[in-house]
């Protein structure tokens, strides 16, 4: 069910990313993020009302109806994810590096109620409508959110390049494009961290009425590695989380217990491996290492490979072919679950940031939107692959 699930979730984003990336001029960014929030609104709200309903004598039109609603949530949520990130990325470089966090942090407190849930619920129905309902207003504060955000001076400054009357328009127009510390940013910009190229408004303006589509061939030109690294790194993690992962056996205890049957997988796999990669994307933002330019970044990102061996030979199961455990300690699988979640949070995230930052100013909303694309073909593709990988172990 996993292996559908992942398929489910994450292949049909790759097409949806494209559309994103194409419609990021034709459409506005108001009219993609509420449009997608309202999707999962309406998603949520019929998932909920299923909860109570008996499946029982339609099994497998029920199983057809689930993932339906997971390709059309998942895919209003790569329109989201796509629109915002590229949004973020026209703000200073802490900001996409915040929500890029901010993602971690999503699913390490989903883990952490799933935990709570598996302790202390007695219906498994109730907890579904739970988890639904709780969705639905988190998705409804999103909107409210989003909606103040746009009424930021801030924000619209950045977004829509509308300058507060504190600015002086004209310092800002003949500022230099390599100059950074000379911008007029509002008061309550970290200069430090401002974009690296900056350009007049007005500028901006006649430049994106000028384009139906984005530059894609000039981002891919500048970015390059960074795509690949982020492809690459995500491809290797959705191999093995969750389909493999989901599937090792503890040693030391039996099978039959309760911490086997009930607490191993949540807590020191979901548990360890999420809040791994909330650590990588915040060092991420302390370190900015490496560089976008070193060798290192796709050196580091290509060694994870290594993972894929290293987990074969833990205890998964059921085996087909290796039946030789060479790491049958409990400890092992656990401590490569962080590392596997550290490294994908800490080079990943490097390479997210650093994309909308090497393009000049007008190109870096459309940057993050193709970064956001190979993220979702780097999950699709790993999701396809870990069937394949299954089957050889």
């Amino acid at each position: 069910f996993e292996s559908y699930l992942s398929i489910a979730s994450t292949v049909p984003n790759v097409f949806v990313s494209v559309l994103n990336v194409l419609l990021i001029h034709k459409l506005s960014a108001n009219v993609r993020v509420l449009s997608s929030l309202a999707t999962m609104l309406l998603i949520f709200a019929v998932t909920a009302a299923l909860v109570k309903v008996d499946t029982s004598t339609w099994l497998s039109g029920f199983f057809g109806v689930t993932m339906t609603c997971v390709v059309v949530v998942n895919s209003a949520t790569a329109v989201f994810l796509g629109s915002l990130y590229g949004l973020a990325a026209l703000f200073p470089a802490k900001y996409p590096q915040a929500f890029i966090t901010g993602q971690a942090m999503g699913g390490t407190l989903s883990v952490l109620a799933s935990i709570v849930d598996i302790a202390a619920a007695g219906d498994v129905t109730d907890s579904a409508l739970a988890y639904f309902l709780t969705a639905d207003i988190y998705v409804l504060v999103c909107i409210v959110i989003y909606l103040r955000l746009c009424k930021l001076p801030f924000a619209r400054y950045h977004i829509s390049y509308e300058a507060p009357p504190s600015i002086n328009y004209d310092a800002r127009d003949a500022a230099s494009v390599q100059s950074d510390s000379d911008e007029p940013y509002p008061a309550d910009t970290d200069v430090l961290m401002a974009p690296a190229y900056t350009h007049a408004p007005r500028q901006q303006e006649q430049h994106q009425q000028q384009r139906s589509f984005p530059p894609v061939r000039a981002i891919l030109r500048e970015t390059r590695w960074l795509c690949l690294c982020v492809f690459f790194c995500f491809y290797v993690s959705m191999i093995l989380f969750p389909p493999v992962l989901a599937n090792i056996v503890p040693t030391s205890v039996s099978p039959e217990s309760v911490w086997a049957k009930k607490y191993f997988v949540p807590v020191a796999i979901f548990l360890v491996y999420n809040l791994g990669d909330l650590v990588g994307r915040v060092t991420a933002g302390w370190l900015r290492w490496p560089a976008p330019e070193s060798w290192l970044m796709p050196a580091l990102v290509f060694l994870r490979t290594a993972f894929l061996p290293l987990f074969a030979f833990c205890n998964y199961q059921p085996r087909r072919h290796t039946s030789t455990l060479l790491l049958a300690n409990d400890a092992v699988p656990v401590v490569l679950t962080a590392l596997l979640g550290v490294t994908n949070g800490h080079l990943g995230s490097t390479a997210l940031t650093f994309a909308p930052r090497v393009v000049p100013a007008e190109m870096a909303e459309a940057t993050g939107a193709v970064m956001t694309f190979f993220l979702s073909l780097g999950l699709a593709a790993g999701a396809l692959s870990s069937n394949i990988f299954m089957r050889f172990i």
